[in-house]
């Protein structure tokens, strides 16, 4: 089997074009969770340790709810659309807007 070899001087020079082509106003975070359950148009959520109280949360296939019910551990949202794609497992990310 070949070996394979990579100098200092070519990790050298693909970091510095890394590094160069690094933009930081184009770099950003988000919360993301997921559906522990949903029944009767209310899902439950994880993982949006920073969501805000009648926050828009929107689900993976576009749909919108609302945070209502703060907990430490899960978050109630009223799901505001059609409510039959919402499934267990389905990630969910915080909008930001109230």
């Amino acid at each position: 089997m070949a070996e394979l070899t990579i100098s200092p001087d070519e990790i050298r020079s693909a970091l510095k074009e890394f590094a160069k082509a690094y933009e930081p106003g184009k770099a950003s975070t988000s919360e993301v969770g997921h559906v522990v359950d949903a029944a009767d148009g209310i899902a439950h959520v994880e993982g949006l340790p920073g969501v805000m109280a009648n926050e828009l949360i929107r689900f993976a296939d576009g749909t919108l709810g609302l945070a209502q019910n703060l907990d430490e551990n899960e978050i109630g949202v009223v799901v505001l659309g059609e409510f039959g794609g919402i499934v267990e497992g389905m990630e969910v990310t915080r909008t930001g807007e109230v």
